[in-house]
């Protein structure tokens, strides 16, 4: 109900009850309660006989959909004499295999913050050093056969593997001949691109 009501606001600044109501198409006294709801939470603030998006609520719009979307994930890599520092992944997916410390990339934030956010997660001090590479990731389920399944994705990733540096004491990880404990996607990205560089322009820009 939440994205169907904002869903009316993608065009419109300011609506009244009745232009809500025709746009989602419920009843009065659940649409009352839906847009009490989101006017409690910050996302809507009334006005007189109408309601009005806040700064909040205009962070909603862009993920307003009823589509999945791609998420960017920070990798961050640790290296040193050629080993590695990794983690034992204790969530979905890959449970359980080794990876590399990571996280969602939050709305507003720079590498550099990310970087910080992710490693203080992971009881590490480290600071960005550069970009290696930007992947684009579909993670597969393998279809059953027998069971009359078909092979579907099931998630899809932006990775974004950076190079960090460190003075916190850690164990580190050699890569070769682990690949089978190792995600896959992070352990081609280790052998293929942590040497590499590139550049990801910031740009601000004013609504």
């Amino acid at each position: 109900m939440k994205d169907k009501i904002l869903e009316c606001f993608l065009c419109e600044s300011r609506l009244r009850f009745s232009e809500i109501e025709r746009g989602v198409g419920v009843r009065s006294n659940k649409l009352s309660y839906h847009l009490g709801k989101l006017v409690s939470e910050g996302i809507l603030m009334k006005d007189s006989d109408e309601y009005i998006l806040t700064e909040e609520g205009e962070k909603e719009i862009p993920y307003v959909s009823d589509k999945r979307f791609v998420m960017p994930v920070v990798l961050v890599a640790i290296e040193r004499d050629g080993r590695v520092f990794l983690i034992d992944r204790k969530k979905r997916p890959f449970f359980s295999k080794l990876s590399l410390p990571a996280g969602r990339m939050i709305q507003g934030e720079g590498f550099e913050d990310a970087v910080k956010r992710i490693g203080k997660k992971f009881g590490v001090r480290c600071e960005f050093e550069k970009v290696c590479s930007v992947t684009l990731e579909h993670v597969t389920k393998v279809g059953s056969q027998k069971l009359g399944v078909g092979s579907r994705k099931l998630h899809s990733f932006l990775l974004i593997l950076v190079k960090a540096r460190t003075t916190s004491e850690l164990e580190y990880v050699d890569i070769v001949g682990r690949k089978g404990e190792i995600i896959g996607s992070d352990y081609q990205l280790l052998r293929e691109d942590l040497e590499k560089e590139i550049f990801v322009k910031s740009l601000e820009t004013l609504d």
